[in-house]
């Protein structure tokens, strides 16, 4: 730094120079250090603006994080299986009724294990509602 406390940046690096001398790394590395300390002075002059700034930075920075891992989680990543594209589900129809998928029962699962020899191997999970509710205010569903 010079006496002004101005920062002094390379001499082949300076505006309106010719370049040709320094690596092209050490140049942007002075142009990035100036932009950074005119930053931080801009960011010191006014406090209110500085804490918005960071706090609106730090919620969006928080928010791709949490969006990401969502789809990193639910879209990018494969199945905790082996050979997971092979999965299939089965259904019930009941065309007569005008049902395209309806649940499978206990007794669906133990006849079908019995009866379908194409398969690797069969499961059965069941998918629950959860509904909360209290003295106050109406239940609502959240699952």
């Amino acid at each position: 730094m010079d006496a002004a406390g101005l920062s002094i940046m390379h001499p082949v690096c300076a505006p309106g120079r010719n370049n040709a001398g320094a690596p092209p790394v050490q140049c942007a590395m002075d142009r990035f250090r100036q932009d950074l300390r005119v930053a931080l002075r801009g960011l010191s002059r006014d406090r209110a603006f500085s804490v918005t700034t960071i706090a609106t930075l730090a919620l969006c920075l928080g928010a791709n994080i949490a969006i990401f891992a969502v789809v990193d989680g639910v879209l990018l990543k494969p199945l905790p299986f082996d050979e997971s594209d092979r999965l299939v589900a089965i259904y019930n129809q009941y065309p007569g009724a005008g049902v395209e998928i309806a649940a499978n029962g206990v007794p669906d699962y133990y006849d079908r294990l019995e009866a379908l020899t194409a398969l690797d191997g069969l499961a059965m999970y069941r998918q629950t509602g959860l509904t909360l509710g209290g003295d106050r205010g109406a239940p609502e569903r959240l699952i």
